[in-house]
């Protein structure tokens, strides 16, 4: 069992709705922005160190939402589901500027969001990012803007936040949820120390091709 934290309910309450519409906007799959939703509060709920500022709490929070939306992608790849597709399992509608919008890179859709429709600084969209702040507005300029109202329908279809909210501290009770944090973090820095290396193999086996055509 973990207590979550005090910020838990105001963390909910206020950014819930935006949490997920990130995570779909991300991942382009209505289930798997739900569990990236959730994993996200888990994160939150176990750290006992937010500010009490509302901009850098939200900063804190969508920060663990991009490092799990990093983590969805990196276990397998993750191809974008066809239109049809998507709007069979969608509460809300696919228009033509939400599926232009799903097609652009991860990171622009991500810096997008974090400037539009949270209002953070290039440092904190930056940060979040692990990005220098001076390119964050060439990722911006990739990204040609969905309009608000796209982004207000997009809502989950099959809970309320109450419900999520009951699940989530249902969690908090069965399980040691900052243990689990701690093993899903380590196993993610194992994928990337794996993908690394996989990339490191590829650059030293095109250079020892190249220096073997030269001879």
């Amino acid at each position: 069992m973990t207590m979550p934290n005090q910020s838990l309910d105001l963390l909910l309450n206020q950014w819930y709705a935006d949490v997920f519409r990130f995570s779909f906007l991300l991942s382009c799959h209505t289930e798997a922005a739900r569990e990236i939703t959730f994993q996200t509060f888990l994160y939150a709920g176990c750290d006992d160190h937010f500010s009490e500022d509302e901009n850098e709490m939200a900063a804190k929070l969508f920060s663990y939402a991009f490092k799990t939306c990093e983590d969805y992608y990196l276990r397998r790849l993750r191809p974008l589901p066809s239109r049809k597709t998507l709007e069979s399992v969608a509460a809300f509608p696919i228009s033509d500027e939400l599926w232009a919008f799903l097609k652009k890179p991860i990171k622009s859709k991500a810096a997008w969001f974090f400037s539009s429709v949270l209002s953070f600084s290039p440092d904190q969209i930056g940060q979040i990012l692990h990005t220098r702040p001076a390119k964050i507005q060439s990722l911006l300029s990739l990204t040609s803007a969905p309009s608000s109202e796209t982004i207000q329908n997009i809502v989950p279809d099959w809970e309320t936040t109450s419900h999520f909210s009951d699940d989530l501290y249902l969690r908090f009770e069965e399980r040691n949820v900052k243990l689990e944090n701690k093993l899903r973090s380590f196993r993610q820095l194992t994928d990337q120390a794996v993908v690394w290396a996989a990339l490191g193999l590829l650059l030293l086996f095109g250079a020892a091709a190249w220096y073997t055509q030269g001879l």
